[in-house]
């Protein structure tokens, strides 16, 4: 039986969000999951609904990953965060650090 996982996707990219959702399904889980690309979106989500895990996009315009994740903590949630970077993204090193 396939594990449900509510996840909320920080992605400016529909197709970046769609391609998650498909390799999660194939490892097993049954994804519900929303798409948001704004401040105002995420924070709307956060308010909306639980989400059991958040992934976002690190090399987004719109909405960068400290506000996002500064929004997450003010509401106090216990939301794991993680964060994706493609491999060629040349920020991914210092924002490990």
């Amino acid at each position: 039986m396939k594990r449900t996982l509510r996840m909320l996707i920080i992605e400016d990219s529909e197709e970046d969000a769609q391609f998650l959702v498909r390799r999660l399904e194939r490892g097993g889980s049954n994804p519900i999951w929303k798409r948001v690309d704004t401040l105002k979106s995420l924070r709307a989500a956060l308010a909306e609904e639980t989400w059991d895990i958040a992934f976002s996009d690190y090399s987004m315009q719109a909405l960068g990953i400290p506000d996002a994740l500064a929004l997450v903590k003010d509401r106090g949630l216990d939301l794991p965060f993680i964060v994706l970077f493609s491999t060629d993204d040349p920020g991914a090193g210092p924002a490990l650090r």
